[in-house]
């Protein structure tokens, strides 16, 4: 805050009307813990700035239980101490939490987000011009389009690695440069890929309206290379929904329209099928995500897109 020391009958009252705001259940001060930190039962805390005895203590983006002091007392309603995150993941608000003291926190919910928006990349928000990328590729290798595709895309390779095998973005690159017979650097490959995708400004403008509504995240078939590289691929994404949002297929191990992908972007999200929304530009990929309990939508264009968006952030349980 001000740095200025804060009355300790202060601190229910602003923590309360803080939560209250974020619909977020929080537990009162536990008297047994002896350093005075308040349990929040739903929240991580990164402590920013702590003012002990006037001096100020900056922590930057360390993890709550690195900093120092009890960090192990916040808990979660059932007692278990939760393990470290980093502020990145975070920025939901800021409050006073030391009993005596001033602390600049972030809070960051741990039951899951509340409606959670899930897009396809290519074709989606996308275009995709893959034969510009197969001109570079035959270009390189020297074979026709049928032979490269053959050596690596129809032979299967592609679709395994969409699935998480390699899961080591040099493994993935050692071998899809032995499938074609030629050498391509890491830069090289992430470029040409960058090169045939483009960006459709009013799909983009569609996740900046769901990102208003909930969580926006992206889920599209590549591999783990691509998957470390997508804020190149997808740049303008960053400042929607943040690079940690940006997922290939293989970072999950399964690959749409396989049900076990869905699952495990709602569990990596704490997120019930109900409260969430997929989009996707093929049949048999939304069909995978229905399958689970999501929302989906065949994307046939930006307008109707919005409109899918608007309709379920009303219709969705968490409404």
């Amino acid at each position: 805050d001000n740095g200025q020391a804060t009355r300790p009958e202060l601190f229910d009252e602003r923590l309360d009307e803080r939560g209250h705001a974020l619909g977020e259940r929080r537990e009162r001060r536990d008297t047994r813990n002896e350093h005075g930190w308040r349990r929040v039962a739903t929240a991580f805390f990164r402590v920013e700035q702590s003012l002990h005895g006037g001096g100020a203590k900056r922590v930057g983006g360390e993890p709550v239980n690195r900093v120092g002091g009890d960090d192990d007392e916040f808990t979660a309603a059932d007692g278990a101490a939760r393990g470290p995150q980093t502020f990145e993941q975070f920025a939901l608000d800021r409050t006073v939490v030391h009993g005596g003291h001033d602390a600049l926190i972030v809070l960051g919910q741990t039951e899951g987000v509340t409606l959670l928006f899930v897009f396809d990349m290519d074709d989606v928000l996308y275009d995709y011009r893959w034969r510009d990328r197969m001109d570079e590729l035959t270009a390189i290798t020297g074979h026709d389009l049928h032979e490269l595709r053959r050596r690596w895309w129809i032979s299967g390779m592609e679709g395994k690695a969409e699935a998480g095998d390699p899961s080591d973005p040099d493994e993935y690159l050692r071998r899809v440069t032995a499938a074609i017979g030629a050498e391509v650097s890491r830069e090289a490959w992430v470029r040409i890929r960058s090169e045939a995708t483009h960006a459709r400004p009013a799909a983009l403008d569609a996740v900046r309206r769901a990102a208003e509504l909930g969580q926006v995240a992206l889920l599209t078939n590549n591999g783990i290379l691509i998957h470390h590289h997508l804020h190149e691929v997808a740049p303008e994404l960053v400042a929607i929904m943040g690079r940690e949002h940006m997922h290939a297929s293989s970072f999950f191990g399964a690959r749409k329209p396989e049900p076990l992908v869905f699952e495990r972007v709602l569990a990596h999200y704490d997120a019930t099928a109900a409260n969430t929304f997929f989009a996707d530009d093929l049949v048999e990929n939304v069909a995978g995500a229905q399958s689970v309990g999501i929302t989906g939508h065949l994307y046939v264009g930006e307008a109707s897109l919005l409109a899918a968006i608007e309709a379920f952030a009303t219709s969705a349980p968490a409404a």
